[in-house]
């Protein structure tokens, strides 16, 4: 008697404890993840300001080589570039003007370029993080089903869903989708130019030449050669020579 009814504590008492354990995995899951993007966000923001500090003090060496050549034009555009570049940092937009001095353009198409890695780089980053997530409440969900906690998987279930139907998410998968796209497209290409230059010239035969092999009989007239032959003249006669 005394056997059966622990029996039936033990199972109450773990009848209480699985969702219980089930709500604090998902909480403790919920935190890891929110820990997860905040640090990945701070650490992008603080790659986001080096940049703008590396790119004005590019633009000082240049502006330095300009006045050591005694180069006004140049320098005059690096302090515009200089001004237009701390003016939109400031304002958040892009720099309105384009550069004409080739080593201002270089550098800006530079600055450009590690500005959208940085990007494509914190994208990747969320889309690890919240598949990591995706993947642990997966497990969740098939450990609670094994449990008969039906109505717990459903709404773990449902959460999983939500991570990944999220803006943020959704927006990051489409923009390293396109990247790569970008990246096979430009590969495909410059492979298509390097087949194109390494392809050997095709030489082409003179008509004469051809000819000549056809009728290997054929000969090419010669100024000082005799049309006569057999007693015939094969030169064209003149009316009324008769």
């Amino acid at each position: 008697m005394r056997l059966l009814t622990l029996i039936f504590v033990c199972a109450a008492i773990l009848s209480c404890v699985v969702p219980v354990f089930a709500q604090e995995t998902q909480a403790s899951l919920l935190a890891s993840y929110s820990r997860d993007r905040e640090s990945i966000s701070w650490r992008y923001i603080d790659k986001r300001k080096m940049l703008p500090v590396a790119y004005t003090n590019a633009l000082r060496r240049i502006e330095l080589s300009f006045t050591d050549s005694g180069n006004l034009n140049g320098v005059l555009a690096t302090r515009k570039e200089k001004e237009q570049f701390v003016l939109a940092d400031r304002n958040g937009g892009g720099i309105p003007d384009s550069p004409t001095v080739p080593a201002i353009l270089e550098l800006r198409t530079t600055y450009m370029k590690a500005t959208a890695a940085v990007d494509l780089e914190e994208k990747k980053e969320i889309l690890a993080s919240a598949d990591r997530y995706v993947g642990r409440l997966k497990t969740l969900e098939v450990e609670l089903t094994k449990s008969g906690r039906i109505d717990e998987a459903v709404a773990v279930s449902t959460k999983r869903k939500r991570v990944t139907e999220a803006a943020d998410v959704v927006a990051a998968a489409a923009d390293v989708k396109k990247a790569a796209a970008t990246r096979t497209t430009v590969a495909l290409d410059n492979q298509s130019a390097a087949a194109a230059s390494s392809k050997p010239a095709v030489a082409v035969e003179p008509r004469t030449n051809r000819v000549q092999r056809q009728f290997p009989g054929l000969r090419k007239p010669s100024d000082n050669q005799d049309y006569t032959g057999k007693g015939l003249d094969r030169r064209p006669r003149k009316l009324g020579s008769d």
